[in-house]
């Protein structure tokens, strides 16, 4: 048996393909990512072969996400096939933005030239993540491994199929082919493809390194909070008795599902904050109470608090919450948090700790949805002390007419629609932005200059008319996500004639 084996990989290494044919066993592509190897000499052997094929991510943050399907594309092209030789390859769709397959899409990969591409998206169902086909050959000698300017062909398949897994004749005729021409296309330091040519551009986002990504508040039960009682006026001052919110309770995941915490607390330690359901265009709608074991400096900088602390500072209540804290966080943390306080992992990266308290306006937008939804907050409009989430990203400044300018930059069709291709995916459509639409080019707020006032001053009638329509409909203090995006788009439909305008401005700039 092992002579025969030896014998065939012996017979498979010399031969020289023209077309390679693969059986896939089981019903789904075997896609895996690096970080999900639990192997180290595995992992090794796995990290030396994407080096010697051009596939390890440039930025090694990257590289735990890349899928290992990557390195099995450029090793089979090599591999098995002679030169001009031919493949298919069913891959994730993540292969058409995510960083970490910048080097199959960039031609960095080593032999593989890219000659079409199938986008599967909307196909379904398919698999359990959106999907596409590559066709590769192998380049050799001075044959380019990138894509041309002038594109490559592909298709866009699109149709609703009865069930999984369905033969040749059960998906005849429910299956629509268009053709079409993919690019390869870079915004900012990200890249694409995508199937309209974007124009190179020198002009960076002035704002991109300034806004930054909120602390991440978690696990959310033990400092999202709601009253039991009536509060009269402000919190601040005043002991009462609270819970852990309703809202998040059902969000909680394992394995701080069901660890909800009850007692009295000081309004001291109240603060205000927003996750993506709170953030609609131009509007904040019902922002979370949180309870965090921190104190405002006189440098409006904030001070991370032990249950020790807070005694010291007098609050016997707050303590005997921060305690629960303290003790179901410890027992429960992960063995890569063993050393780290729940404290710390509020404050990981400084997140919470260097957040501008004395800035009067925040510029806020949401991490993660189709387009993405921001509005300005004005901190002396709130009851309390406002604190910036994960699940937004935040500006920070002084003026009123800057905030509004931003605002106005993030929240219209223009923005949106120019990182769509360079969205991750999700099954139902685009997902995160986080920083991709800080690549839209945009200038720095000028005061002096009539254009980027007059986006101000939209922005500003854009503010009051959703505010005004969030009054009008009454809405529950806790949106479903179908609500969410129902009353989105509603407020987009609302403003549709600002907007139009708002986008026109900024392509004049």
């Amino acid at each position: 048996m092992l002579r025969s084996q030896l014998a065939l990989r012996t017979f498979v290494r010399r031969a020289a393909f023209s077309v390679l044919l693969s059986q896939q066993h089981g019903p789904n592509p075997p896609w895996f990512t690096f970080a999900s190897i639990g192997n180290a000499n595995y992992q090794d052997l796995l990290r030396a072969k994407a080096k010697d094929t051009g596939t390890w991510p440039k930025k090694q943050a990257n590289a735990p996400h890349m899928e290992i399907a990557a390195i099995f594309l450029a090793h089979c092209t090599d591999y098995f096939l002679k030169d001009k030789g031919k493949l298919a390859f069913v891959l994730p769709r993540s292969f058409f933005q995510a960083d970490h397959h910048d080097n199959t899409r960039s031609g960095a990969a080593k032999f593989v030239r890219i000659k079409e591409i199938w986008d599967l998206d909307e196909v379904s169902p398919l698999f359990n993540v959106p999907s596409c086909v590559i066709f590769a050959e192998r380049a050799h000698g001075s044959l380019s491994t990138s894509i041309p300017k002038s594109g490559c062909v592909g298709m866009l398949v699109s149709g609703r199929l009865k069930k999984h897994n369905a033969n040749l004749a059960e998906v005849k005729g429910k299956l629509s082919v268009k053709k079409a021409k993919f690019y390869f296309s870079k915004l900012g330091e990200k890249s694409g493809f995508t199937t309209k040519k974007l124009g190179a551009s020198t002009q960076t986002n002035h704002y991109k390194k300034l806004f930054r990504q909120g602390a991440t508040l978690v696990p959310r039960n033990f400092y999202f909070v709601e009253p039991t009682q009536d509060v009269d006026g402000t919190f601040k001052g005043k002991s009462f008795t609270a819970k852990t919110s309703e809202a998040v309770k059902k969000q909680a995941k394992e394995p701080w599902k069901g660890m909800l915490i009850n007692g009295r607390v000081s309004g001291d330690y109240l603060f205000r904050s927003a996750l993506s359901q709170n953030v609609l265009p131009f509007a904040l709608h019902e922002p979370p109470l949180v309870l965090l074991p921190t104190k405002r400096r006189k440098s409006a900088k904030l001070l991370m608090l032990s249950s020790q602390d807070i005694l010291e500072e007098g609050a016997l209540d707050t303590t005997k919450w921060f305690e629960d804290v303290e003790a179901k966080w410890a027992s429960n943390r992960t063995e890569n948090n063993r050393s780290v306080s729940n404290t710390a992992y509020l404050d990981w990266q400084s997140k919470l700790t260097t957040q501008a308290l004395d800035a009067p306006y925040l510029v806020i937008y949401t991490a993660s949805s189709k387009d993405a939804s921001a509005t300005v907050i004005v901190r002396n409009a709130l009851d309390l002390d406002f604190v910036v989430e994960s699940k937004t990203y935040v500006f920070f400044t002084m003026s009123e007419k800057e905030a509004h300018y931003l605002s106005a930059f993030l929240n219209p069709n223009y923005p949106n629609s120019v990182i769509k291709d360079f969205q991750t995916r999700g099954l139902f459509g685009p997902r995160d932005i986080h920083k991709t639409i800080l690549d839209v080019a945009l200038p720095k707020f000028d005061p002096k200059n009539a254009t980027h006032t007059t986006i101000a001053d939209l922005s500003k009638t854009c503010h009051h008319k959703a505010t005004a329509y969030l009054d009008s409909e009454k809405l529950d203090a806790n949106l479903s996500a179908h609500a969410l995006g129902r009353h989105r788009l509603a407020i987009r439909k609302l403003l549709a004639p600002e907007l139009g305008e708002i986008d026109a401005l900024f392509k004049s700039l």
